[in-house]
């Protein structure tokens, strides 16, 4: 068993630079996993799944989490 570490990759970080220019640094250091909420805010969801697609299609393990909602 191996344990990978990831980067949570929202879409609004990667508008200016793009998503290989954003992730470089982190796929030289050999990050292959990135991590998406599974609840995104109002008209995020559409900019998220495309994101998550690319991201898949690059070759990155792509994951997703529950967002954290009050009262926790």
């Amino acid at each position: 068993m191996s344990i990978d570490p990831g980067f949570a990759l929202h879409p609004k970080w990667v508008e200016r630079t793009g998503r290989e220019n954003f992730l470089a640094p982190l796929k030289a250091s050999g990050m292959r996993v990135l991590e998406f909420t599974l609840h995104p805010e109002g008209d995020e969801w559409e900019p998220l799944r495309a994101l998550a697609e690319e991201c898949v299609r690059a070759g990155y393990r792509c994951h997703f989490h529950a967002p954290y909602k009050d009262p926790f």
